[in-house]
């Protein structure tokens, strides 16, 4: 009778057992469908670890980082925008030139007084400034995708000198540039009060600045109304199946064009 109770407890043990196996298989099987959440490569069935999930240690590759940098008043909110409405992307606006507070905290730490605990740890510094300036970036708005291969990115109009761009390439090292700015600009005085020649000197200025970018997109204002360049520009970022049907562009006073602002500019 005892025998017969241990071997009944032991049937119960192993279906048991089996069903929680099988009910977690089926959980992440369903997971990995539903979000595309990848596995490890070494076969274990478990998710990638979240990106940037320490401030000290992280892969500043792990996301996928657009940045538009551009010269104000060139149609950088229309590129922002058009790449936003590509799938699976994560694109903000504008951000007041928040990087620069990172890179002074960079800087404070590596002139710190001797004796103070970061003297001597410049290169492990900078790497946890990075990594703090990237989680903050990915996470401000809530956004749920920080795993491998996700998708982010943002517009600015205050990061145009040399020093600026290096310091980008440091936080996003594996970013791709979108460079945005006016070719043409005879008798031209943007809301700022600059003159063509002032304008012309930025721009040369901006794009020397961005030479030895190992990856950049040149989106001038002249080509906005090509199709075609969207398309290329599609494809630099890496939707060669994606094809501009319209734009879709803000003015000045935050109005769009015919093209409502609801309606995806792309066919993918």
């Amino acid at each position: 009778m005892r025998n017969m109770q241990r071997y009944v407890a032991l049937c119960g043990t192993l279906s048991f057992f089996i069903v929680t196996v099988s009910m977690w298989t089926l959980n992440v099987n369903e997971l990995v469908k539903e979000y595309g959440m990848r596995r490890r490569k070494s076969g274990i069935d478990s998710f990638d670890e979240k990106c940037i999930s320490s401030t000290t240690d992280c892969d500043l590759t792990c996301l996928e980082w657009t940045l538009v940098l551009a010269m104000g008043r060139s149609g950088s909110t229309t590129v922002q925008q058009m790449i936003a409405k590509l799938p699976g992307f994560n694109m903000y606006g504008e951000e007041g030139g928040l990087l620069h507070k990172f890179r002074d905290i960079q800087s404070r730490i590596q002139i710190s007084p001797r004796g103070l605990p970061w003297w001597g740890s410049i290169d492990k510094n900078v790497t946890s400034v990075a990594c703090l300036a990237q989680k903050f970036y990915s996470e401000r708005h809530g956004d749920t995708c920080l795993h491998r291969g996700c998708r982010h990115g943002f517009k600015e109009i205050r990061y145009r000198d040399a020093e600026d761009i290096s310091w980008l390439k440091t936080v996003f090292p594996s970013a791709k540039f979108v460079l945005n700015y006016r070719k043409l600009c005879s008798n031209y005085t943007d809301t700022f009060g600059r003159n063509c020649s002032v304008m012309e000197a930025h721009r040369k200025s901006f794009l020397k600045s961005a030479e030895n970018l190992t990856s950049s997109f040149h989106m001038p204002r002249e080509e906005l109304e090509n199709l075609t360049k969207w398309g290329d520009l599609a494809d630099y970022l890496g939707y060669a199946s994606c094809v501009a049907r319209n734009v879709t562009s803000a003015n000045t006073k935050h109005g769009y064009t015919k093209h409502e602002i609801g309606v995806n500019p792309w066919v993918c």
